[in-house]
């Protein structure tokens, strides 16, 4: 098999095989030196054994290690070597200030992590209890009604409820006026107490004649009648109020 067709996977199985044999010799010299400390006569002899046992070890590792790195040579040449020592020796400060950098961000992490702990458990505390109180179903059901309003209504209407939004808030804020409410109030009231009491009530003329006379019913009659007059278009009002001052 030629050095080109050994793969990577087989070059570290090889030296693995050679790195367990360097291992058992090494422990054979380690027991070797466990011996040599129990005994206290014999210590050049030991010695030298242990020389001579270390030197087959030292040979063949450095067999293997210059074997693997001359079948490396296709892979990493000379000069590619000197070209990324050379790089590394132009761009130590750099470096440097990389290596800087990632310490300052671990501090910098090491001391934002109580705050957002913090942080999570104040969020999560609040999405339980925003759970517990209905407010995700709401904002759910908002959505649908954002959804609804969305596909209800084309550019054109959004664009002229824009164009009148200033009456329409003149217009609600009219309506949320203490006397406008306290009218409405009674109006709801009286319809209520109306369709409740709808088939008691007299039809007959004479029974109508009669409510005539009472004054909160002319009073009435004549708040409504004043109502629909205000309903009536501008360029009426104005004739019908000329035509009173003449």
């Amino acid at each position: 098999m030629t050095p080109e067709t050994v793969t990577v996977e087989e070059r570290l199985a090889r030296i693995e095989e050679r790195l367990e044999s360097v291992v058992t010799r090494l422990e054979a010299v380690t027991s070797r030196l466990d011996a040599l400390a129990e005994q206290e006569h014999g210590r050049q002899a030991s010695a030298q054994d242990l020389a001579n046992g270390l030197r087959p070890v030292a040979r063949e590792l450095y067999a293997a290690v210059a074997e693997e790195l001359a079948d490396m040579q296709d892979v990493l040449n000379q000069e590619e070597v000197i070209t990324l020592l050379r790089r590394l020796a132009w761009n130590v400060h750099n470096l440097n200030r990389l290596l800087e950098a990632l310490e300052s961000l671990a501090d910098l992490a090491d001391a934002l992590a109580p705050v957002w702990r913090d942080m999570y458990h104040r969020v999560e505390h609040l999405a339980e209890e925003a759970d517990r109180r209905g407010y995700v179903p709401f904002l759910v059901e908002l959505g649908y009604v954002a959804d609804r309003i969305i596909t209800g209504f084309t550019p054109e209407d959004v664009r002229q409820l824009g164009d009148h939004v200033v009456l329409i808030l003149n217009t609600v804020k009219q309506l949320t006026q203490p006397q406008m409410m306290h009218l409405l109030n009674n109006l709801t009231h009286s319809l209520q107490v109306a369709e409740q009491e709808a088939e008691a009530m007299p039809t007959d003329l004479r029974s109508l004649v009669r409510l005539m006379r009472d004054p909160q019913v002319r009073r009435g009659l004549a708040v409504v009648l004043a109502t629909l007059r205000g309903m009536a278009p501008e360029a009426e009002q104005t004739e019908q109020d000329g035509g009173k001052g003449r």
